[in-house]
């Protein structure tokens, strides 16, 4: 490490040294310092890192659900004193090695993270973000592009409302489990800032004024009221200096009446029944939860045994809550929000079912209350608790991120998760003796566990039960919302509010459209080509083999200790009648039982041997020598990790799964599709630009055909019919068959990450000389592309669409590849951003390519337009093919070449380049790759994007609502549309 323990009391860059020490759990020095002057507070994790991060955040509580501090956070990067510019935010996107940018508003505080493994892009991305939060200028242009406005492009036309947070909150309210989570939580602390909604709700942003906006900002972003969070190896003095020098010396410490008041206890139990908009196919069904607020979130202990007893109760197939309630059919799975939350002041825990009845919430309550009555009477399972226990250490000892965020983000998050309630900002980071205290007890006995139980759950009386029923006619109503709210809000509009609306909207569209000043532009700090990388990170890799002549990747690299364990399968034999299937069945074999136990005891033998075993398929082509044949990469990849005296029985259970597992289970074969088929379903409102881009692009790829049908619309349909049919016996066999065929030593391949691979040969040799062998057949698999130019509509219960277009492309040579990277990331950054988020109002456009399926797709999310969004895409690549000037195609390397450098988690890195070899895509293909990137110029991108418009092979589609539909239809787009879900048959007639 750079950087020496600084001692308590040691003045720095008027920074005061409150606390140094050393953090062995992390590897990591720990400094706590104030700033003098302003009171801001100030965390250092030093260690060997080089992915530096530096987080700026605020409490930033609210009373109301106008949306503020999310419009606010929106805002202050929409230009600043000393950088002008109206989206620097996306300038950094187009041109920095970021590894990490965003902001994001949270129920109570505000947090704006930038990282990156480059000191000089660091300290850039540190003064941009510190002059956007301390001095943004905060236009009414701004506020209005931003949070809302009146639209009225014709003055005598019909009012609406635009504006990007609207959008995107329409969005989120269009989401069923959205309001569920949403509204329980406001309800479990009805007297505190959580009772409103920070991100503002669609009803209540136009209440917001921009007086009260530039208000919010004066009260709360002060450094008075900042918690500066740094991350990694850079040396703290450095950054002190340059924060006081820069930002903190120029102001004054002034109170900041900011605190994050607690929720008084109540005196008894309540209750919340509410509706919520939802899809037809949901009406009348309820999630009913029960939530329980715990204990301060300042505690680890508490924090602790939630995680602890969220795991015990329900994060397993032997867990006694989920089995209760899942076994009692009065419900189909656990509702989303069910678990452990521990980033409010106050922690609280939520149990409940979705797809259930508002008339069974008493009988729910009254098994939810059973169970745990019986839990305190009998004793806890002891095998079952202390795989809770290891498996929530081995959690927080694991370097990963998130799926979301990168590791350094989640250390932040454990911090702010004290500190802005005014506890020790190490407290969740300083886990080992809480754990200790925890193991402590698990040794006398189960008393302290079962004492925790009856406090918190038992005769905790403050505790709620939320009913919300889904409601398909507030689901159809969505679509009218802004028309709706606009007709009111504009009713007593004079002629001179008419013209004044609309004067702002050209205004607004001419700012829009206004591109910056080169003064403007430079001034921003920006990197240079020469600042950029030559080559690729090399992961460290041997290859060799196992008996049998299995290929074995070797990954020697550090791992904090967890042997990470990859055995794949080809899936070439498994014929195309069983496709659908795979999904259930990857789901089933890591959840089912084996060799005599049951799924219950697998469960709990798994939670305390491992850190967890999961199985996935992958499903991309392959590269050939000629980079053009339609050859498939289709493997199923089982994924274990154990510490190294737990390996042995990791085999053991990946053996009894392999050679012996209980697949004929039919009653938990329903429970994982009725699961899996709710979490499709629920996935579409967050996630429907992806289920857009995955509809369309099956129709051009074998590859995303199969996608489609294992990930998509064809396995939500699936699941679907196969529930409705209920052969719950057929499902088992074809589970069986489908075990048979792929489990087979010839057609296994081997990845392993860990600091020594070669210590763990025995036991994989041991493993995998007992597998069956045989040649089998392989499946040939034929697809037609179904091209036509219609636009493909899913009609969803929702007032925004997702619209995609795809096309194909006609191989993976490098040089097409690095100017598809290219012209993907100047889309995403450029006009696509431009044109759909900032003028369409969208919340998001973005386009991809990810070099291992023939698909380029552009793409809108929570978007307000369909026919309008189209045309975007189209003309911003003829905008692209028209050419664009050198100085933007250098930003688009930089910002291209940061997302190839991003960093990983040891097992992402070790599995991934297993995975790049094995397909055929060696470091030096992937060189050649990076090689063309940087030597990329205007007529390089203008080719490129002239040859997609030239491509005949090309699809659309567009998940969105039947109004919005009727309208493309009304605007003459050739436009054909489906149901999400087909109706279900009417029942037979009784025979007579």
């Amino acid at each position: 490490m750079k950087n020496e323990l600084l001692p308590a009391g040691k003045r720095l860059h008027g920074f005061l040294v409150k606390r140094s020490e050393e953090i062995p759990e992390l590897r990591c020095q720990a400094v706590i310092l104030e700033h003098e002057k302003t009171g801001a507070r100030l965390v250092h994790l030093v260690n060997d890192d080089p992915n530096n991060l530096f987080c700026l955040g605020f409490r930033t509580p609210v009373y109301d659900n106008t949306g503020v501090p999310h419009i606010l956070e929106h805002s202050v990067l929409s230009g600043s004193r000393k950088f002008p510019l109206k989206d620097p935010f996306k300038e950094l996107l187009k041109g920095s090695l970021q590894t990490f940018l965003n902001a994001m508003t949270y129920p109570d505080k505000t947090l704006y993270p930038v990282s990156s493994q480059v000191e000089t892009d660091f300290y850039n991305l540190v003064d941009v973000y510190c002059d956007a939060v301390f001095h943004p200028l905060l236009t009414r242009e701004t506020f209005y592009q931003e949070g809302w406005h009146f639209d009225l492009p014709d003055p005598d036309g019909e009012v609406s409302i635009k504006g990007i947070v609207y959008n995107e909150m329409k969005g989120v309210f269009s989401d069923f489990h959205s309001h569920v989570t949403r509204k329980t939580m406001g309800a479990l602390f009805p007297d505190t800032t959580y009772y409103f909604e920070s991100g503002g709700e669609p009803e209540h942003i136009p209440e917001l004024t921009y007086e009260q906006f530039v208000d919010f900002h004066r009260t709360y972003y002060h450094p008075s009221n900042a918690y500066i969070f740094l991350y990694g190896n850079l040396p703290t003095a450095r950054t002190l200096a340059f924060l006081e020098e820069n930002y903190l010396g120029e102001f004054d410490r002034r109170p900041v009446a900011a605190a994050i008041k607690p929720q008084p206890r109540w005196s008894a139990p309540r209750t919340l029944e509410i509706e919520a908009p939802a899809p037809k196919e949901d009406d009348g069904t309820a999630s009913v939860i029960l939530a329980w607020m715990l204990g301060p979130a300042t505690d680890p202990l508490n924090g602790l045994l939630g995680q602890i007893f969220s795991r015990y109760l329900i994060g397993t197939q032997n867990s006694p809550l989920r089995r209760a309630l899942i076994d009692s059919g009065l419900g189909e799975d656990l509702d989303e929000m069910s678990g452990f939350e521990g980033e409010l002041v106050q922690t609280f825990f939520a149990v409940g079912l979705r797809k259930t009845k508002a008339a069974h919430a008493g009988a729910i309550r009254d098994l939810v209350r059973e169970t745990l009555e019986k839990e305190v009477a009998d004793g806890l399972d002891d095998d079952l608790l202390e795989g809770s226990i290891r498996r929530t250490e081995f959690r927080l000892r694991e370097i990963t991120d998130s799926g979301h965020y990168p590791y350094n983000l989640l250390l932040a998050d454990r911090c702010y998760r004290s500190w802005i309630y005014d506890g020790d900002p190490l407290a969740h980071l300083r886990f080992a003796a809480p754990l200790a205290r925890i193991k402590e007890e698990k040794a006398k006995g189960s008393e302290f566990f079962r004492d925790w139980l009856r406090t918190w759950l038992l005769e905790n009386r403050h505790h709620l039960v939320s009913v919300v029923t889904a409601s398909a006619r507030l689901g159809e109503e969505l679509g009218e919302l802004t028309a709706r709210q606009a007709a009111a809000l504009s009713r007593g509009f004079t002629a001179e509010d008419r013209h004044f609306y609309h004067q702002l909207t050209k205004k607004l569209a001419a700012e829009q459209q206004r591109p910056p000043s080169p003064e403007a532009l430079a001034a921003l700090p920006r990197l240079s080509l020469a600042d950029l990388p030559p080559k690729n990170r090399e992961v460290a890799t041997s290859e060799a083999r196992l008996p049998g002549d299995i290929p074995w990747l070797q990954h020697p690299l550090f791992t904090a200790g967890i042997i990470y364990l990859d055995i794949g399968f080809d899936l070439d034999s498994v014929p195309d009648d069983l496709l659908p299937y795979l999904p259930l069945y990857t789901q089933l074999i890591c959840r089912c039982g084996a060799a005599g136990l049951d799924y219950r005891q697998m469960a709990t033998r798994i939670s305390l041997a491992t850190g967890g075993i999961g199985c996935g398929e992958l499903c991309f082509n392959a590269l050939t020598a000629s980079g053009e044949a339609e050859k498939l990469f289709f493997r199923l990849f089982f994924h274990a990790k154990a510490l190294p005296e737990r390996l042995p029985e990791m085999i053991a259970i990946l053996r009894d799964l392999f050679l012996e597992p209980q697949l004929d289970h039919p009653k938990l074969l329903k429970d994982i599709a009725l699961e899996m088929r709710n979490d499709l379903q629920a996935g579409i409102p967050r996630s429907g630009h992806q289920f857009a881009i995955s509809h369309a692009a099956a129709r051009l790829s074998l590859a995303r055909h199969i996608d489609e049908q294992l990930a998509g619309l064809g396995q939500l349909r699936f699941l679907t019919r196969q529930l409705a049919a209920a052969d719950f016996s057929g499902l088992a066999a074809r589970m069986k068959e489908l075990h048979e065929l792929i489990i087979n030593r010839r057609r296994c391949q081997v990845s392993l990450t860990y600091d020594r691979p070669e210590d763990c040969r025995p036991e994989l040799e041991k493993l995998l000389g007992e597998l069956p062998a045989s040649d089998g057949r392989r499946c040939e698999r034929r697809f037609t592309p179904a091209v036509d130019d219609q636009i493909h509509g899913i009609e969803i219960n929702s007032s925004v669409n997702y619209v995609a277009r795809a096309w194909r492309l006609p191989g993976f040579d490098p040089e097409l590849l690095g100017h598809l990277h290219l012209l993907a990331r100047n889309l995403s950054t450029g006009l696509l951003w431009d044109k759909i988020r900032v003028e369409g109002g969208a919340y998001g456009g973005m386009a991809a390519v990810n070099g291992s399926q023939p698909i380029f797709a552009c793409a809108s999310y929570r978007d307000p337009n369909l026919a309008r969004t189209l045309q975007v895409f189209h003309d911003s690549l003829a905008a692209i093919a028209a050419g664009l000037p050198p100085a933007e195609v250098e930003q688009s390397i930089i910002g291209t070449i940061g997302r190839l450098d991003a960093p990983k988690g040891p097992h992402d890195r070790g599995f991934g380049e297993t995975i790049a070899r094995l397909s055929g895509r060696s470091p030096a293909y992937r060189q050649q790759v990076r090689e063309v990137i940087l030597g990329s110029r205007t007529a390089d991108l203008a080719r490129t994007a002239a040859s997609l418009l030239r491509e005949k092979r090309q699809a659309t589609s567009v998940y969105g609502s039947p109004k919005a539909f009727a309208e493309a239809r009304a605007a003459g787009l050739r436009l054909v549309s489906e149901p999400l879900l087909p109706e279900p048959p009417a029942p037979a007639a009784p025979k007579t």
